[in-house]
């Protein structure tokens, strides 16, 4: 078998400076974890810090240094990001967390025809993801590792693209008994008894008095790590499988307050939604943002909503940028997420060549507008009630209940339903003549003007049958003002308003 494992160093950071505005870096950063360095930018490897150093000894190589604290969780997320991406290009796929990915490129190589161009697929997605990438090639997973880790700091030179098993096993005997992926306690009792490079260890699994004494000093793991090293024997390894929804976050360099800060990261993971949308053919209509504080914990979540379902960015953008705009933050913050749990397929429907669908469109984004700046619970439509009393013939309903997962456009589903309104409302009855104000008072106030009758009456009852019984006359009526009014008198000879014809 022939695998590539690939290490990114410092995926954290990288991860950090990718999600800050296109600068380059001038100040020493890196990433502590209890209180030793374990990832730095190239300005601190500047300064001759290093991973694993102490944290008190690189204070003392350099003046001013940014502390970013290690995050495994955010980590183990951007590996699996990368997986996805890599999933496009090469089927079988390992996680070998913290920071490493493992690919078994011997089906893939039937495909690409050469590894030259199959390598060049695979560093496109590091190049485009902006990650600081460590690979090398073996004949076996735990060989391709070592290599991997080893070259990153020591010896880049010897970087291996050749999966030949005899290539492999000479390379291996040339290096050092530290890089050996065993315990430290280990490594010490091999240093002890003399033992420097690995083809030292190797020559002793050849004879079987030998590894029989080898086994008894050091245990029988270690000599059966020894032959995973020189076998390329199939092994069982969890592939990675492909999630069917989005989750991807970026982290910043440092706290802000700002949501104009946040919208550089929120540009770049809706640019990664779209892709993934558009690799299936689906589209989106809801999102779930998520704001995270400096430990990568959920500050402020929310919800973006789209009458209609969306893929475009651009749309998600400036939806995010309105409500950005009304709600602001409230918190210093350091991240963002953007979770798409449920998408709905791209089908669409056959239509008229000739028929123009720009006024839907534009109907749809005003909507989506209108809900970004006043909040999705102040945009709501009207629903006709089975009452004959006016104040309660009509209520107030979500946009979102009406075109949540729904297959038809939001212009059809209204068109549909104001159709289907007028059918059971109005009789067919071309003599029908009951007039109906535009504004209806939520509450009737009474008339307190001279008006002047000029249509009426029409008579209304109803709720005899119940605690709610009602007995009106409404008349159509003009007051002083030329204003059209929608009055009405009740059982008592009082006079009230109702609406406004306008």
């Amino acid at each position: 078998m022939s695998w590539l494992a690939v290490n990114f160093p410092q995926l954290q950071l990288d991860s950090y400076c990718q999600a800050s505005a296109a600068s380059p870096e001038t100040r020493a950063i890196v990433v502590v974890e209890e209180q030793r360095i374990r990832q730095c930018n190239a300005q601190a490897r500047a300064h001759s810090i290093r991973p694993m150093m102490a944290l008190s000894l690189a204070s003392a190589l350099v003046d001013e240094v940014q502390l970013l604290d290690y995050l495994p969780g955010f980590e183990a997320q951007r590996l699996r990001e990368l997986a996805r991406a890599c999933y496009q290009y090469s089927a079988d796929i390992v996680l070998w967390p913290p920071c490493g990915l493992l690919f078994d490129i011997a089906p893939m190589l039937k495909l690409y025809g050469s590894l030259t161009e199959y390598l060049a697929n695979i560093a496109g997605v590091f190049k485009a993801q902006k990650v600081q990438a460590n690979w090398a090639l073996a004949s076996s997973t735990d060989a391709a590792k070592i290599f991997a880790l080893y070259t990153a700091e020591q010896a880049p030179e010897l970087t291996l693209f050749s999966t030949c098993e005899a290539t492999t096993k000479q390379r291996l005997a040339a290096l050092p008994v530290t890089c050996l992926n065993i315990p430290a306690q280990q490594i010490k009792q091999l240093e002890s008894l003399g033992f420097t490079q690995l083809g030292e260890l190797f020559a002793l699994l050849v004879a079987h008095t030998q590894r029989q004494e080898l086994a008894r000093r050091l245990g029988y793991p270690l000599v059966a790590y020894l032959d995973a090293l020189l076998t390329s024997k199939a092994t069982k390894l969890a592939y990675f499988v492909e999630q069917e929804y989005f989750e991807q976050s970026l982290m910043l360099e440092q706290e802000t307050n700002l949501t104009s800060v946040l919208m550089f990261p929120a540009k770049r993971l809706l640019a990664s939604l779209e892709h993934f949308l558009t690799l299936r053919l689906t589209r989106a209509q809801s999102l779930q943002v998520e704001v995270l504080n400096r430990l990568g914990a959920v500050a402020r979540q929310q919800v973006l909503h789209s009458t209609e379902p969306e893929r475009s960015a651009a749309h998600w953008l400036s939806l995010l940028r309105l409500q950005w705009e009304r709600q602001g933050l409230s918190q210093p913050v350091m991240g963002l997420r953007i979770r798409c749990q449920h998408t709905l397929s791209d089908a669409k429907q056959n239509a008229d060549l000739f028929v123009r669908e720009q006024g839907r469109t534009d109907a749809a984004q005003l909507l989506n507008r209108l809900q970004a700046k006043l909040g999705e619970q102040n945009v709501q439509r009207l629903r006709a009630e089975t009452n004959h009393q006016p104040e309660r013939s009509v209520s107030y309903q979500s946009l979102q209940q009406l075109v949540q997962l729904v297959p038809s456009t939001l212009a059809d589903k209204l068109s549909e339903t104001s159709s289907r309104r007028t059918s059971k409302t109005l009789p067919n009855n071309s003599a029908f003549t009951a007039l109906r104000p535009n504004i209806l008072l939520q509450q009737p106030r009474v008339l307190a003007e001279a008006v002047r009758i000029i249509h009426g009456p029409e008579r209304l009852q109803s709720g005899w049958w119940g605690d709610e019984v009602f007995c009106r006359d409404y008349f159509v009526a003009r007051n002083q003002q030329q204003q059209l009014l929608w009055v009405y008198r009740d059982p008592e000879q009082t006079w009230f308003v109702h609406g406004l014809f306008a």
